[in-house]
Parts: C-alpha cells; sequence; structure tokens
C-alpha cells in the first residue's frame, strides 16, 4: 500500500479482511490452518452420512469442503458474514438437511468459537445436499455441475 501512498492501517485491515473472508480458488495444502481444518471436513461429511442415511463420499468433496471452511473460519474471525441470498428457501425446501448440516457443524464451530449463522449452514448444507445426489459411476447418464460458492460439485442423473 505504501507504493500507492496509502498510510492508513485501517484500510490495510479491512483489504486483508476482505480477500480473506472471500472464497479462495487455490490453498496451499501445506498450510498448518488447512491441516487442522481437514479433519472438520472428514468428520463432517461421516456425521452427516450416519445421520442421514446418504453416502457422501469423503474422497469426493472432503478438499472443496475443507476450502469453504477456510472462507467460513476467516468470515467468522473478522465478523464479516456471509448472506445467502435464498436461505429461507432453503430451510423449507431442503429442511432435514439443513437440520442435519446444523448438528454436523458444532464441533468446527467450537474450534472457531463462533456459531455459524444460518447463512453458512445453508451454505454447507447444498454441498452436501448435492453431493449426496451423486449416484455410482455405472448408472450415469448425464454429467452435471454445480457450482455452489465457487465450490464445484459434481453429481449425476440417471434417467
Amino acid at each position: 500500500m505504501n507504493d500507492y501512498h496509502i498510510d492508513n492501517s485501517n484500510e490495510v485491515d479491512y483489504l486483508v479482511k476482505l480477500i480473506n473472508s472471500s472464497q479462495f480458488a487455490h490453498v496451499n495444502w501445506n498450510d498448518d490452518l488447512i491441516q487442522k481444518l481437514k479433519p472438520f471436513s472428514v468428520r463432517m461429511i461421516s456425521s452427516f452420512n450416519h445421520l442421514s442415511g446418504a453416502h457422501v463420499s469423503i474422497k469426493s468433496i472432503s478438499d472443496s469442503l475443507t476450502v469453504h471452511l477456510l472462507s467460513t473460519y476467516y468470515r467468522a474471525q473478522y465478523n464479516m458474514p456471509f448472506e445467502y441470498p435464498d436461505l429461507k428457501s432453503i430451510q423449507q425446501h431442503y429442511h432435514h438437511t439443513f437440520e442435519i448440516t446444523r448438528k454436523v457443524v458444532v464441533p468446527f464451530e467450537q474450534y472457531i468459537h463462533h456459531t455459524l449463522s444460518d447463512d453458512e449452514i445453508a451454505l454447507i448444507a447444498m454441498v452436501l445436499f448435492v453431493s449426496k445426489k451423486q449416484a455410482p459411476q455405472h448408472k450415469m447418464k448425464y454429467l452435471s455441475f454445480v457450482l455452489v460458492a465457487s465450490v464445484p460439485v459434481v453429481y449425476y442423473f440417471n434417467n
């Protein structure tokens, strides 16, 4: 910022918060924080499978969910809330998935010392919901992609 003659530390702090609370496209998988968050994503998926009876592949979405948790972590730390544009619809149409997700995020909430908003829970719920719709590859007829908060999730339609 010095190159642009900006001496206001508040501006710098704001930019750091804004950048860190945005969705990441790439992360350093060797980063200590990523290494700490990865087990939470695995545990969330495993708990979601147990509570919902789904068979979401841990291997297929744990990395995407970990990247999402990194953004969630920074939004919580910097008190920069995420607003899900269709929250009421998600809560209504995917109530079961939403409530299960509310339960499976508790260990993560305890780790970050912050209760996730319904908006954050809705975002994670949609990642899990779309992932549970995956069918075995041998039954695949059409391949579709869903983009949920910059987290690509592949799922298959059966015809």
